[in-house]
């Protein structure tokens, strides 16, 4: 009998299959390394189910990853979205993941996107081999000053749904790294209760303190919704795309 998702009651640790169909997990309460979580199949009229208590942490096996992976980079839905999740989880190398924080808060008041984690609600690991795509889908109503942070050899192409102020480690970009800035899902922000408030966002692009700007490295070109990173004397350049 095919099982979405098991407990090792000994380890606390809760496992995850991901195969051809995109799968749920999240967080139904409970607190870091003593969670209750519940996973499911995404896109199924009637989907199994599997809720899980006294989780420590969370971990995905893939089957098939080869074959899913031609499937992703058509254009495919996520493999695994983690709704709210508190405690640690490992992707392994899952393929595409989507970060759901829409119904919650983000207590630090930052995310931090890395090579092979993201820091959030929880963290989440995952291999930068094998990621091809991320997602992450901020609070809404919208968090005051909520920012995300993305560089240390990111290498996947992240895209970011609602409203946080970005910043963008202009030397720290793997090759793959693309970020794609949606903006604001729902305009909604704490205390508008009739209707879109509009936040003035920013996006910041550093190159630390050992870069100033008068330096060979980099070459920055800003159009219409896009920005494109350039490292000089090598192919790599990386986009950054926005609503303009």
């Amino acid at each position: 009998i095919k099982k979405i998702a098991q407990l090792d009651v000994k380890t606390g640790v809760a496992t995850v299959t991901v195969e051809d169909d995109a799968v749920t997990c999240e967080s139904k309460g409970g607190q870091v390394a003593a969670e209750t979580i519940q996973c499911w199949e995404s896109n199924k009229d009637y989907p199994m189910i599997r809720t899980m208590e006294n989780v420590k942490s969370l971990s995905a096996v893939s089957p098939g990853a080869r074959r899913r992976r031609r499937r992703l980079q058509s254009g495919s839905n996520s493999d695994l979205s983690l709704n709210c999740m508190q405690s640690d989880s490992n992707m392994g190398d899952v393929q595409a993941i989507i970060l759901n924080y829409k119904q919650c808060k983000i207590d630090t008041g930052d995310i931090h996107i890395r090579e092979s984690v993201t820091v959030g609600k929880g963290v989440t690991y995952f291999s930068s081999n094998d990621l091809l795509r991320g997602s992450v889908i901020m609070p809404s109503p919208v968090q005051p000053l909520l920012q995300t942070s993305i560089g240390s050899n990111c290498n996947a192409v992240w895209t970011l749904t609602g409203s946080s102020n970005i910043i963008i480690m202009g030397s720290e970009l793997g090759t793959g790294c693309e970020i794609i800035a949606d903006g604001d899902s729902d305009g909604m922000s704490a205390g508008d209760e009739g209707g879109a408030l509009e936040q003035l966002l920013t996006i910041t692009l550093d190159f630390g303190l050992d870069n100033n700007c008068t330096g060979d490295g980099y070459e920055v070109l800003v159009s219409s919704g896009v920005m494109t990173i350039k490292k000089k004397e090598s192919i790599q350049q990386n986009e950054v795309k926005f609503d303009s």
